[in-house]
């Protein structure tokens, strides 16, 4: 009798646990929010700085197939970003920071962690004597 009690007892808290995980999957997916593209155009973009980069002016695809927008800057050019690059949409668009590309061989400060050009015996932006490895 108490092994049937503990099964029942088991199970149901099992049942709970699973009850309990599909509420909370259940309200994450409908708290999750769609934009159309009506909702991002016009919307100011702004960087990780807190400068605006500009207005969007349409939505697009980038070359692996993610949606991207194209964004009207300060001085009438167009700028790409990728879906990757946004932080959030709400009032404005936020952007990530953007990582820039490091050249091939090029040496690491390991001061301020600038990227000098290869043969460099000092750091271009903070003056640290770079050591080759």
């Amino acid at each position: 009798m108490i092994k049937l009690d503990y099964l029942l007892e088991h199970n149901l808290v099992m049942l709970s646990i699973r009850f309990l995980s599909y509420k909370i999957i259940k309200l994450i997916v409908s708290t999750r929010k769609i934009y159309k593209r009506e909702d991002i155009v016009g919307k100011q973009v702004i960087n990780q700085d807190g400068n605006i980069v500009g207005i969007v002016k349409d939505t697009g695809y980038d070359e692996s197939g993610r949606m991207a927008i194209i964004v009207s800057t300060k001085d009438n050019k167009e700028q790409y970003y990728s879906i990757t690059d946004i932080r959030g949409i709400g009032d404005v668009i936020v952007l990530r920071e953007i990582q820039p590309q490091i050249p091939p061989n090029s040496i690491i400060c390991p001061n301020c962690g600038y990227p000098n050009p290869a043969g460099s015996q000092y750091c271009i932006k903070c003056g640290t004597r770079l050591s080759y490895y």
